[in-house]
């Protein structure tokens, strides 16, 4: 490359590359400032809860739900072969008639399109038109575009959860929780794209 088209190249792209960094990073803040917040329990609202493994906290939360009467049924999405139902049971300190009556384990799902999908399934044998999803607050987004591409006429309540590892107060401060969330817009983002192309 010549010394004149060498200089046009970098006169060229280099305030592109820096106008499209300046416009990612203004979007993952935007991103971060708008997922959503804690939400106290709520009594009776839905048909069914979908939790979506990822961590302990997300099916405690499942699970209380399911106790204060947010819905009669629970699924939990994305639980690993070797898990049993007693593993889960014991995590949760119920009973296996409690257990037995009202918490569906999937297992099919090993990504959030397969939670979106196992998601799908659970409430059209059931004929669920209302369900509350229950994930990690920046995990929500990405999994609201998933749940409702796989079931558009099904009414989603997004109640997210934010552990102690996942607190986000301050989290431009941790290079550990950058990288986390700068992870999953950049997915959020690939996600949307996806999705409205195909």
């Amino acid at each position: 490359m010549s010394l004149g088209l060498d200089r046009f190249v970098r006169r060229a792209f280099l305030p592109l590359l820096l106008a499209i960094s300046a416009a990612w990073v203004w979007g993952l803040v935007s991103f971060v400032n708008g997922l959503p917040k804690p939400l106290p329990l709520m009594p009776g609202t839905a048909d069914g809860i979908v939790t979506l493994t990822g961590g302990p906290d997300r099916i405690r939360t499942g699970m209380a739900l399911l106790d204060n009467g947010a819905a009669p049924r629970l699924l939990i999405s994305g639980v690993f072969q070797d898990t049993s139902r007693a593993d889960l049971r014991q995590l949760l300190g119920r009973s296996q008639a409690r257990f037995d009556c009202c918490v569906d384990v999937g297992r099919v799902a090993r990504n959030t399109v397969g939670n979106a999908q196992e998601t799908a399934n659970w409430a059209k044998q059931r004929g669920y038109k209302k369900i509350i999803i229950v994930t990690a607050a920046f995990h929500m987004p990405r999994s609201l575009l998933e749940l409702q591409d796989a079931m558009p006429g099904v009414e989603l309540i997004p109640y997210p959860v934010v552990s102690t590892s996942e607190n986000l107060n301050g989290w431009w401060s941790r290079p550990s929780t950058i990288r986390k969330l700068s992870f999953e817009y950049t997915k959020y983002l690939l996600t949307r794209l996806r999705l409205s192309i195909f």
